[in-house]
């Protein structure tokens, strides 16, 4: 497999082989000392839970690895797109979640967005709780930020090194996500009946075994469950690989009534979650079709305004 370069730094990015909701195989690539994901066009709205279970593992590395993205290179301006060459453009894409900025290939051949973006633009991060910095204090663990991966200082509210927020991952909205929570007991495994269940998440309070996907503090001590690093949360996608060859669907899992509300029917669950943001291409013609079909409105009544007007 070809490696290609970074719109970031121009270094050989990592391939990533991963599996698709339809049984395909899709080629993502991540370059770790940029945090930044390249994926070409409609890749990422077909990952399956194993895919992005496998995506958010190679993420987990790079926090390992300490890359700390330097200020100037968080959201290049430009860069170069890794399938044509052509100048990447900024793309301000929309989701339900909000507005987050990567680049495109003006050819639609993909776009580019740092891990912390790419995540956030799926809901899956949210603000930590002020019990949740008082038992990370206490405990003396690392937090680090989900931007660009810096030591954020005790009791920060934002970034030092890039003045990102401080945010953690919402565990239960993630194992939504990886098809978790449709899983019928968590703890089990696909081995034989007998065997004991492994600990996916023990208690830094009391060491007590934990479901981060349904538990938001533990039940004996009542100590908050959260998770400061990415690489906390290995034994949940590690779960979501072995449970994804098992779930209803195949990689994907059945979504909740209020998801299917949002999405046209037969769409997977992780294509409704983590909705495909619309290109720069895309938005400008259909901004140009909406334009369009005002003014032959408009036409249109000034047709009938003149007929019935008009001498008889």
């Amino acid at each position: 497999m070809i490696a290609l370069a970074c719109p970031g730094c121009a270094a050989p990015m990592r391939p990533l082989p991963l599996p698709a909701a339809d049984g395909r195989t899709l080629a993502l690539d991540h370059c770790a000392p940029c945090r930044l994901v390249w994926f070409d066009a409609f890749e990422l709205g077909a990952l399956g839970h194993a895919g992005w279970a496998a995506l958010l593992l190679t993420m987990a590395e790079a926090d390992d690895r300490g890359a700390i993205v330097p200020p100037s290179s968080l959201l290049p301006r430009t860069g170069r797109c890794p399938r044509c060459d052509a100048s990447l453009q900024p793309a301000h894409n929309r989701t339900r979640f909000g507005r987050f900025a990567g680049l495109a290939c003006p050819r639609g051949h993909g776009e580019a967005q740092r891990d912390g973006a790419l995540l956030a633009s799926r809901g899956l991060f949210r603000p930590l709780r002020p019990i949740e910095y008082a038992a990370l204090e206490r405990e003396d663990r690392a937090l680090t930020c989900q931007g660009c991966g810096a030591a954020l200082a005790r009791g920060a509210h934002a970034c030092s090194h890039c003045d990102a927020p401080v945010v953690v991952v919402d565990l239960p909205r993630l194992a939504a996500a990886l098809g978790l929570r449709d899983a019928p007991d968590l703890d089990r495994h696909a081995g034989p009946p007998d065997a004991t269940p492994p600990r996916l998440w023990s208690c830094h309070g009391c060491g007590a075994a934990l479901d981060p996907t349904r538990q938001a503090t533990c039940a004996q001590c009542r100590h908050p469950v959260v998770a400061p690093q990415l690489g906390d949360l290995r034994p949940l996608f590690a779960a979501a690989l072995a449970l994804a060859p098992v779930m209803p669907g195949g990689a994907l899992a059945h979504g909740t009534a209020a998801d299917a509300a949002e999405t046209a029917p037969g769409a997977g669950f992780a294509r409704r979650l983590w909705k495909r943001e619309s290109r720069p291409a895309l938005r400008s013609s259909s901004r140009a079709t909406r334009g369009l079909e005002v003014l032959m409105g408009l036409v249109g009544v000034l047709l009938a305004l003149a007929w019935l007007v008009g001498p008889r």
